[in-house]
This record gives C-alpha cells, sequence and structure tokens, in this order.
C-alpha cells in the first residue's frame, strides 16, 4: 500500500476542496508521474492526462512551496493532510514547484546592511579611532 512517489488521479474521482482526502478505493486508479528534476528548492513533473487531474507529489506539503502548471501560477492543495496535489489539465503537463522561504528578502537585506556597515568600518577606521580616543580615553594623573 505504498504510494508513488509522484502520481495523477482523475478529478472527478476527489472532492475539489482546499484539503483532499483520497480513499483507498481511488488509489486504484492512479497514474505514476515522471519527475525530471529533483532539488531542495525545485521539483519539476511532466507527463500526459487524458482529463483534468491532480498530480499529486508525497513530498511535505509547506505554505513556502509555490507551484507553476504549465508555466501558470496555480494553488497547491493539502493531500491526505500532508502531500503537495496541484490540478493539471487535459493534455501534456510540467508542473513547476519552488520553495523560497519567506523571511529570504530580510535576510538579503539584512545581511546587505552589515556587508555596508563593515565595508565602512574598514575604509574609514582611522577615524573612527580618532573618534572613541578622543571621547573615551582620559590622560592618567
Amino acid at each position: 500500500n505504498v504510494l508513488p512517489r509522484a502520481f495523477t488521479i482523475e478529478m472527478d474521482s476527489v472532492l475539489e476542496e482546499e484539503a483532499i482526502s483520497l480513499s483507498p478505493a481511488v488509489l486504484s486508479k492512479l497514474e505514476p508521474a515522471a519527475i525530471t528534476l529533483y532539488r531542495n528548492n525545485e521539483v519539476v513533473l511532466k507527463g500526459t492526462v487524458n482529463q483534468t487531474s491532480l498530480l499529486v507529489l508525497t513530498d511535505n506539503w509547506h505554505a513556502n512551496w509555490k507551484a507553476f502548471a504549465n508555466n501558470a501560477q496555480t494553488d497547491i492543495l493539502r493531500v491526505n493532510g500532508t502531500f503537495r496535489g496541484v490540478q493539471v489539465p487535459a493534455g501534456d503537463y510540467e508542473v513547476r514547484f519552488h520553495y523560497q522561504p519567506r523571511t529570504l528578502n530580510v535576510a538579503f537585506f539584512v545581511s546587505g546592511i552589515m556587508i555596508f556597515f563593515i565595508i565602512y568600518i574598514l575604509i574609514d577606521h582611522k577615524r573612527i579611532d580618532r573618534f572613541l580616543a578622543a571621547r573615551f580615553v582620559h590622560p592618567s594623573p
């Protein structure tokens, strides 16, 4: 009863909801899908279906994943509480999953500010040293 890594199932066999539960009877109707690229932050699947279908990738669902079916962004459905599912149209399809943490842009901004600050200190360290010496170094009596 182990599911394939990626498969399609006809949409009329499942309810179109935000979260989908696949019954054991439906699992006998699934067709394997081809994974053409698999990386930590990107997965590409290709295949052909005769009618609108649900493509399921048995990797964990997470809100930071984005999906593109035939180069158009599409919603990722939660399948069986943990897997990723995407509706694909009849015919040939290519689905690309892309992962990007929401905090990545903030991390780039903070890193850029810190790099600028370090470069400034390296370039202008003599003036900074004179400023600190005048403020905080007191002559001995």
